[in-house]
C-alpha cells in the first residue's frame, strides 16, 4: 500500500512538472511571437516613411516604374539597415530580420551575406504555437530550427505585396531564453520527489517499528529453530497474541517438513514400485521393444530380437485376443497383464502392472490420514490435559503444606499426587510418541542386521530355554532407511516373542526377497493372541502383557510405515505367533 501511494506521489509530482514545463514554453513562444510581430510593424512603419520621403522628392510615371524606385531605394539605404540592426539587439530570441522584394529576394537584411538571396522558408511560430505539448517541446531541443514572423506591404487594391518583412526566430536563442525556468521547474520537482521519499520512509518506518518482533519470529520458524527457545529473551508487548500464534504456526511447519521428507521418500519408492512394464513382441514371441521395470517385476531381462522368457506372456500373445488386467502367474509376485494389437500390424502391445500398487498407495494414504489426526489430537492433549495437570500439581504441594499437622490427608494427597505424576508420564510419553520423526536415510543391510540382532539376543532367549534360528540369503539386501529406527522396530517385535514363550520355544528369524521388497518374518512358539486383541496390538497403550506398556508395537507400526513398508500378524492360540514386515528394496541402477 506503502509503495502504491509513493508511485501515485511520484505520479502526480511529474505531472504538475510537466505542465509547468509546458506552459513555460508555450508561455515563451507566444512572447516570441508577439515581439516578432511587434517588430516587423515597426520596420513596416519605418519602411512607408522611407516610400513617402521617395514619392514626395519625384514622382515615377508608372506604378512599375514606381516599385522598381522603391526597391533600389531599399537596397541602397543604409538607415534601413541601421534600424534592421537595431530592431535585432532589442530582442533576444530574434536572430535576423529581412525585407523581401515581389521576386521573394531578399533586398535588405540584418544579415548582409543573405542579400540577393531567396527568402528563407520556415515554419510559423502561429504554427509552433498550435502544436502539441510534446511536438512543441522536441520543435525547440531536438535540432537547430528557426521559425518566421511575416509582415506583408503592398498596395491597396493589390493581391500582390511589393515587400515582404521576415522575422526569424531561433529555436537556440529561445531555449537559452527558457532554460532558467527549466531550470527551476527541475530543481522544484526533485526537492519535491526528495521530500515525498524521506516522508514515506519515516511512515514506514513508524509503521514496521512494533513489527521486529514478528520479523525475528519468522526468521527462527525459516532456520528451523523453535521460537520457545528464546521466549524468555525477548520482552513482552502489545503483540503478543501474533506472537503466540506464530509460535503455534512454526511448531506445526517444522512437523509439516518432516512429514514431507517421509512422505517424499515413501512416494518415491511407492512410484517405483507402480511402474509398468511394455513389451512389443511378433507373432513368434520375439521381442521388438521392452521398457519398464521388468527385471524387478519379473526377474527376466527382455533382449530385443530373441524370444520373450516369460512362457505365459508368450501363449497370451499369440492368442491374438485382447484381454484387459488379467491375473498374471509369474514367481511369488502379483501382477495383472493387458494385451492390445496394432492396427495394420501383427505385433502385441503388452503391458504388465504390479497389482501390489495400488494397495501399497491406499495403505500410504491411510497412514498418512493417522499421522494427520495423530498430529491434531496431539495439539489437543497438550492444551486441555498438560495445563491441567500443571495447576494441579501446583495445588496439591500448597494443600500438602497446609495439611502437614494431619497424617491421613497427607497420605491421601501424596496417592493423588502420584496418580497425576503417573498421568502426566503418560501424556509426554504419547507426545513423544506423535512427534514427527526426521528419517536419516541411508545404505542398510537388512542380512546383516537381522544376523546381528539374533546374536544380541541368543544369551538372553538360552537362559529362558529359546533356541534361536536364523535364515538369511547371503547376497546383500539393501533398503534406504535409518538403521536406528529400523533396528529398534525389530527388536521390539523380538523382545514381544521371547516374552511370549516363558517356558522355552522356538524363536525364528527369517528374511527373503520377493520381487522388489525384502520380507522379514519372525516367529515364536508362545501361547499366540486372541483373534479378538489382533487388531489393536499396533495401537498406543494397548497390551496383552501384564506389566506392558503397549508402545513397543505402535513404535514398530510407525517406523515400518515411514520407510514405506507394512507389518502383518498371523497368530493361533496355544500355538504361537508370526510377525511378517515387508519393506521396500533400494532400486538397483543400472548404466
Amino acid at each position: 500500500m506503502l509503495l502504491w501511494i509513493g508511485t501515485v506521489v511520484a505520479g502526480v509530482i511529474l505531472l504538475l512538472s510537466a505542465i509547468a514545463v509546458n506552459n513555460s514554453v508555450l508561455s515563451w513562444v507566444a512572447s516570441s511571437m508577439r515581439l516578432s510581430e511587434l517588430t516587423g510593424l515597426q520596420i513596416k512603419s519605418f519602411l512607408l516613411v522611407l516610400l513617402e520621403d521617395a514619392s514626395s522628392t519625384r514622382t515615377p510615371p508608372t506604378l512599375e516604374d514606381a516599385k522598381r524606385q522603391w526597391t533600389q531605394l531599399m537596397e541602397h539605404d543604409d538607415r534601413l539597415y541601421s534600424m534592421l540592426v537595431a530592431t535585432l539587439a532589442q530582442v533576444p530570441a530574434i536572430a535576423e530580420v529581412s525585407v523581401g522584394d515581389l521576386r521573394e529576394r531578399v533586398i535588405a537584411s540584418s544579415n548582409t551575406s543573405r542579400i540577393g538571396a531567396p527568402v528563407v522558408k520556415a515554419r510559423s511560430l502561429a504554427e509552433l504555437q498550435a502544436s502539441g505539448a510534446w511536438a512543441r517541446f522536441s520543435s525547440l531541443f531536438s535540432r537547430s530550427e528557426d521559425f518566421e514572423q511575416r509582415i506583408l506591404l503592398g498596395l491597396p487594391g493589390e493581391q500582390v505585396p511589393v515587400f515582404t518583412i521576415q522575422v526569424l526566430v531561433s529555436n537556440a536563442l529561445l531555449r537559452d531564453a527558457i532554460w532558467p525556468d527549466l531550470r527551476a521547474i527541475l530543481a522544484a520537482a526533485c526537492a519535491s520527489l526528495l521530500a515525498a521519499g524521506m516522508l514515506m520512509f519515516y511512515v514506514a518506518r513508524r509503521g514496521t517499528h512494533h513489527l521486529s518482533r514478528i520479523s525475528q519470529l519468522i526468521d527462527r520458524i525459516a532456520e528451523g529453530r523453535s521460537p520457545e527457545q528464546d521466549a524468555a529473551e525477548e520482552p513482552g508487548g502489545d503483540l503478543a497474541v501474533v506472537e503466540s500464534k506464530l509460535n503455534l504456526l512454526g511448531t506445526q511447519y517444522r512437523g509439516a517438513v518432516r512429514d514431507a521428507a517421509a512422505l517424499r521418500g515413501n512416494m518415491a519408492a511407492l512410484l517405483q514400485g507402480l511402474s509398468d512394464v511394455t513389451l512389443l513382441l511378433d507373432p513368434e514371441g520375439r521381442v521388438i521393444l521392452a521398457g519398464g521395470p521388468c527385471e524387478r517385476l519379473l526377474g527376466v531381462a527382455p533382449v530385443v530380437g530373441e524370444v520373450f522368457p516369460v512362457q505365459a506372456v508368450r501363449d497370451a500373445a499369440r492368442v491374438r485376443r485382447p484381454v484387459q488386467d488379467q491375473p498374471l502367474k509369474h514367481g511369488d509376485g502379483r501382477m495383472t497383464m493387458s494385451i492390445d494389437f496394432l492396427p495394420d500390424s501383427s505385433a502385441a502391445l503388452v503391458r504388465i502392472r504390479d497389482a501390489e500398487g495400488s494397495r501399497r498407495l491406499e495403505q500410504e494414504l491411510a497412514a498418512s490420514s493417522r499421522l494427520d489426526a495423530i498430529n491434531r489430537l496431539t495439539g489437543g492433549v497438550a492444551h486441555e490435559i498438560k495445563n491441567p495437570l500443571n495447576s494441579i500439581s501446583a495445588r496439591l504441594a500448597l494443600l500438602e503444606s497446609m495439611v502437614e499437622e494431619v497424617p491421613e490427608a497427607g497420605e491421601e494427597l501424596r496417592v493423588i499426587s502420584q496418580e497425576v505424576d503417573r498421568l502426566d508420564h503418560v501424556v509426554r510419553t504419547f507426545l513423544d510418541f506423535t512427534h514427527p520423526v526426521e528419517l536419516e536415510r541411508e545404505d542398510v543391510d537388512l542380512g546383516a542386521m537381522i544376523r546381528d540382532l539374533a546374536a544380541l539376543v541368543t544369551p538372553q532367549a538360552s537362559g529362558r530355554g529359546i533356541a534361536v534360528q536364523v535364515e538369511a540369503p547371503g547376497a546383500e539386501l539393501i533398503v534406504m532407511g535409518d538403521s536406528g529406527l529400523l533396528k529398534q522396530a525389530f527388536m521390539n517385535v523380538v523382545s514381544n516373542a521371547l516374552e511370549a514363550m516363558q517356558e522355552g520355544g522356538r524363536l525364528a528369524l527369517r528374511l527373503e526377497r520377493l520381487g522388489g521388497e525384502c520380507r522379514l518374518t519372525v516367529s515364536d512358539t508362545g501361547e499366540g493372541i486372541p483373534a479378538e486383541k489382533r487388531e489393536r496390538i499396533f495401537q498406543l497403550y494397548y497390551t496383552t502383557k501384564k506389566g506392558g506398556s503397549g508402545i513397543g508395537l505402535a513404535v514398530t507400526f510407525r517406523a515400518v510405515e515411514l520407510h514405506g513398508g507394512r507389518i502383518e500378524v498371523e497368530s493361533e492360540p496355544g500355538r504361537g505367533t508370526s510377525f511378517r514386515v515387508a519393506l521396500p528394496l533400494k532400486p538397483v541402477v543400472t548404466q
